[in-house]
């Protein structure tokens, strides 16, 4: 039995000196060779073979129908012509060799290859004949056809042999793979599509938009409205005289919005239809900020909110202009109105004075301090905390006290009933 020598490397321990390392050594291992596989070396000369007849085939085949072309053209386009001939079977022959899993794809490949091959060698013999040597045509032609005809069957060996079921399988398989990929191009087009139709759409909707409706002569009389303008209707810090002007886009005034008994203090260009507003002012931030400083004593916190007395009540009773078509008391606070706005402070009793909270940092403690001061059996409103801590020097947010509530569920004896207090 024959072998062959395999050199490895390897760790093995060695030890001096009591010290023990892991050093590379070389093993060497005798392998039996396996018996040589005569067929395949019969399959690989055979191919090697077949491939020089068919390389010499194309080349023969290739000059001939050159010449027989070269009669009538250019010498490089007959030449290049007559390579088509061969180029054209060895493609069909490369699709045959592809398909050879599915026989019913391979069938056409086959056909092709085989007229390809008939046109070919009817070219060969052509140009023998008009040589003057018939038989010379004749040989080049058969020889052309014994070479590529060898190697249609060598392809034909080469091909695994497979029963009608197998193939019918395979065929399915490759169908559903193919399926999936063809899917994905019609996909990205479907999407590109669709893409482009919700553009078109977006652009057409906002051109009806941005494009008025042509409307009547009685219409536009209707409909009509005083023009408006986004510059100051008057000298900077003077009353506005006609509150039903403030609609829609106006210059800059500074408004005073009442909302139980506090005022909001603020400016605007653009002020919705409101009916607690009680005032406004020409004039933009500059403006907002001397009612600020004027009314400084009344302010809630860092907020726009200010309480209804002292000198901002009587302000505000100078510069309010009752509507014709509006009651006296259309003004005045109602439950409704209180529940519009639940952010915003709400007192329904007189003023009282303000209630002293511990000295602490601790919002949280804070919060729930003021909540049993206010609402000894319930949880008061955000707002009125709110309120009642800016009135003690701490700004609250009302979302933060929201979330302080609904952590800290109060205890059966809060500290609005004289209990123990807030753990």
């Amino acid at each position: 039995m024959k072998t062959r020598t395999i050199k490895r490397k390897r760790l093995v321990p060695h030890t001096l000196d009591g010290k023990t390392r892991m050093v590379p050594d070389e093993e060497i291992t005798q392998v039996p060779l396996p018996p040589r596989d005569w067929d395949q070396i019969a399959l690989n000369t055979v191919t090697v073979i077949v491939t020089t007849l068919v390389i010499a085939c194309v080349v023969w085949s290739t000059v001939s129908i050159g010449d027989l072309l070269d009669r009538v053209v250019a010498e490089p386009a007959a030449y290049g012509a007559a390579a088509v001939f061969d180029l054209a079977w060895i493609a069909l022959m490369i699709i045959e060799w592809l398909a050879r899993y599915t026989p019913s794809r391979a069938r056409p490949a086959q056909i092709g290859g085989g007229i390809a091959l008939v046109v070919a060698m009817g070219a060969v013999g052509t140009h023998g004949w008009l040589a003057g040597n018939a038989a010379t045509g004749i040989v080049g032609a058969v020889v052309s056809g014994l070479a590529k005809g060898t190697w249609t069957i060598l392809l034909a060996y080469q091909s695994a042999p497979l029963d009608n079921r197998t193939a019918a399988f395979l065929e399915q398989e490759l169908g559903e793979a193919g399926a999936e990929l063809a899917r994905i191009p019609v996909v990205r087009r479907v999407n590109r599509a669709r893409a482009i139709r919700d553009a078109e759409t977006r652009a057409l909707e906002a051109a009806d938009e941005a494009v008025p409706r042509a409307s009547t002569p009685a219409e536009a009389r209707d409909t009509a409205q005083p023009p408006l303008s986004t510059e100051l209707r008057g000298a900077a810090g003077t009353p506005v005289d006609d509150l039903s002007t403030l609609h829609g886009t106006h210059g800059p005034v500074v408004y005073f919005l009442a909302s139980g008994n506090h005022i909001k203090i603020s400016t605007t260009r653009g002020l919705p239809d409101h009916s607690d507003l009680r005032c406004a002012i020409h004039g933009g931030p500059d403006i907002q900020r001397r009612m600020h400083a004027l009314f400084a004593p009344y302010r809630v916190g860092d907020t726009d909110w200010f309480e209804n007395t002292g000198d901002l009540a009587s302000f505000i009773d100078q510069h309010t202009h009752a509507s014709p078509d509006t009651p006296d008391d259309a003004h005045d606070a109602s439950p409704d109105a209180d529940d519009a706005n639940p952010d915003a402070p709400q007192v329904s009793e007189p003023q009282q004075p303000p209630v002293a909270l511990p000295q602490t940092s601790n919002k949280t403690e804070l919060i729930l301090y003021a909540s049993s001061m206010l609402q000894p059996d319930a949880h008061a409103r955000p707002a009125d905390i709110a309120l009642l801590l800016a009135q003690n020097g701490h700004a609250v947010d009302t979302a933060y006290i929201r979330t302080v509530l609904s952590r800290n569920p109060r205890p059966e004896d809060g500290v609005g009933k004289g209990g123990g207090g807030y753990a």
